[in-house]
């Protein structure tokens, strides 16, 4: 009889066929109707193995009726949905998809200083309303040569992002828990600077660290405050990293002078917050590390992760293991 695979979501069209095709005939795929707990509440008795995707949270509700789950496999990173604590109480081992969207976020948040230091959002609007400001909003832009650009995390992405900024010829600092080696910082050209001291002095500030339940936001009024007037803050990390209203009133006062925001502390975002009536953010609806190529890999990698686990060769997927 055929183990199952259960995806904590719905897939259909072209990424319902990269899982289907991954699979193949080896595991029995199953699938939510849709995202909805209560659905997974039901059908998770059953699983073998969970792919999940990130949009609902596993809690000791949901562990304690999967009698049969060997492992839970998420198909990106973000770990910030699971209960950790739970995990181990049941010792259900937990694997990420390690990289898989690194290339896919680093892209999109340098994309996205380039599109706040060029204004391109508002210049886009003013074109498309028939307007012609060139002097004026030309004046206004920015460019990236020189700027200190501070990293909030050096991981996978981290690294990514001070790679794409080499020919930018930025002042590329980090702060991490974990500094690099002297000859990793060489390489990426990037050197380390305190938490305090990165948020006083970039020009730019990127977020590229996991979400600490235990710590809560790591941006708020207080470090809003430190940092330099007229800063501009990308986040394609953590909603929950960013207190939101407190984002929403500075960017209101126009001490962060833009945002290019990817991820909320809800989602997806209230039609009505107040985010969307400003003119000097960004917003996208956590799509930074979704592109067809980095799908492909997370399908088929979390796949592969999965055949490996059931074939009990743990060392290929042993550095991908969290709990």
């Amino acid at each position: 009889m055929k183990k199952t695979i259960l995806l904590s979501n719905h897939y259909e069209g072209p990424l319902y066929e990269i899982l289907k095709e991954a699979i193949g005939d080896r595991f029995d795929l199953q699938m939510l109707k849709e995202a909805k707990r209560e659905e997974l509440l039901e059908r998770i008795e059953n699983a073998d193995y969970l792919i999940m995707s990130g949009k609902l949270e596993i809690d000791d509700e949901i562990i304690g009726r999967a009698k049969k789950l060997k492992m839970i496999q998420r198909t990106g990173v973000g770990i910030d949905r699971l209960d950790l604590d739970v995990l181990k109480k049941y010792n259900i081992p937990l694997y990420v998809n390690k990289g898989v969207n690194a290339a896919s976020v680093a892209e999109f948040a340098v994309m996205a200083m380039l599109m706040t230091l060029k204004n391109a959002c508002p210049i886009d609007s003013q074109m498309k309303k028939g307007e012609w400001k060139k002097t004026k909003m030309g004046v206004l832009n920015r460019e990236l040569a020189d700027k200190r650009v501070g990293l909030i995390g050096i991981g996978n992405i981290g690294k990514r992002v001070a790679e794409m900024l080499k020919g930018f010829h930025c002042d590329v600092v980090y702060y991490d828990r974990f500094p690099l080696p002297q000859e990793d910082e060489e390489e990426y050209n990037v050197h380390c600077l305190p938490f305090d001291e990165l948020i006083q002095t970039a020009d730019i500030i990127s977020l590229h660290c996991p979400y600490d339940r235990q710590t809560g936001p790591i941006i708020s009024k207080k470090e809003i405050a430190l940092m330099k007037d007229g800063v501009i803050l990308v986040n394609t990390a953590r909603g929950k990293l960013i207190r939101q209203k407190d984002l929403t009133e500075a960017l209101r006062d126009h001490k962060i002078a833009f945002a290019a925001i990817d991820t909320f502390e809800e989602e997806p975002l209230d039609k009505d917050d107040e985010l969307r009536k400003l003119d000097n953010v960004f917003l996208s609806p956590h799509v930074a590390g979704l592109t067809h190529e980095s799908y492909q890999r997370m399908l088929r990698g979390a796949v592969e992760s999965i055949v490996c686990f059931d074939e009990g060769d743990l060392e290929k997927i042993a550095e991908c293991r969290i709990v």
